[in-house]
């Protein structure tokens, strides 16, 4: 990863949710690592903050379930 959130557990659970969205890490990693535009940058720079932590969560769950970002 390039860059990671500033809680190492904030990082393992995005990670992880990011892995049972996708169904696998090189995928998970890539997603979070590549330009997203509805968060305006990054997943993984995006929820350096709280703010942005819980919006990359929030596009993560709607993509789970199937939902519109």
């Amino acid at each position: 990863m390039k860059s990671q959130p500033s809680s190492p557990n904030q990082f393992t659970d995005l990670l992880t949710l990011a892995i049972d969205t996708f169904g696998s890490k090189s995928v998970a990693e890539s997603w979070l690592n590549s330009y997203n535009d509805s968060l305006g940058a990054s997943p993984i720079d995006a929820a350096k903050s709280c703010s942005g932590f819980l919006d990359v969560q929030k596009v993560l769950s709607a993509i789970n379930h199937g939902g519109a970002v």
